[in-house]
């Protein structure tokens, strides 16, 4: 009976734990460029999650967005380490640098619909420029290869994804004002489409009110 007590309490003391080793990591920062060796190697339009230090060659450089202080910075060798809810800690580098910019605006993408992730409270359905751009990041944003815009079921437009940042064609006729659909299409056969309902918006943002859209695909 003493034994069986004993392994139940160790069980108890050691769920926690456990169920904190399966909780999703933080995600800290978006790299934008990258030149130069770096460990862990980074790629551009990818995400860094909390916990990671990323050591630099001395001739690496490294752009990133932070996104707790919505912040670029700029990093040539050194290190960078990544906590939840602080500044990044540059140590060592040659050159840094950062710019105060607008803080991301963050998309959750599903199989049936989207969630838009405000400071504020959230609107049903995500505004974009009517020559929208984006960066689809998250644990599955290297599957999918298509994008489609539909609007009542009709396709308006349809390109390849060959990277994680899409930009609006060059050439292209920008959106009528009104509601669509993105819709991405997996390279894996009969998997759904993750959908992200936006609208399209008639006036155009001011480069100083220009902002980056992450649609997250988990």
């Amino acid at each position: 009976m003493i034994r069986l007590r004993v392994g139940v309490l160790a069980l108890l003391v050691a769920a926690p734990s456990a169920h904190a080793q399966s909780l999703p990591a933080t995600r800290a920062a978006l790299v934008l460029e990258v030149s130069g060796s770096t460990t862990p190697l980074l790629k551009p339009y990818r995400e860094i999650v909390s916990g990671t230090t990323v050591a630099l060659a001395p001739s690496s450089r490294v752009v990133f967005l932070h996104y707790e202080t919505c912040r670029t910075f700029t990093v040539s060798g050194g290190t960078v380490g990544f906590s939840a809810g602080a500044p990044p800690a540059i140590q060592g580098a040659v050159s840094q640098s950062d710019v105060r910019v607008q803080c991301p605006r963050k998309v959750a993408g599903s199989g049936s619909s989207a969630a838009t992730i405000f400071r504020s409270a959230a609107p049903t359905r995500v505004t974009l420029a009517a020559a929208p751009s984006f960066v689809l990041v998250g644990r599955r944003a290297d599957e999918f290869v298509r994008v489609r815009i539909l609007r009542g079921g009709e396709e308006i437009l349809a390109r390849p994804l060959d990277g994680p940042r899409f930009e609006w064609p060059e050439g292209a006729a920008p959106l009528a004002p009104g509601d669509y659909q993105l819709s991405f299409v997996s390279a894996r056969e009969g998997i759904e489409p993750v959908v992200v309902q936006f609208r399209a918006n008639a006036i155009p943002p001011s480069s100083g009110d220009a902002e980056m859209t992450l649609i997250t695909v988990d």
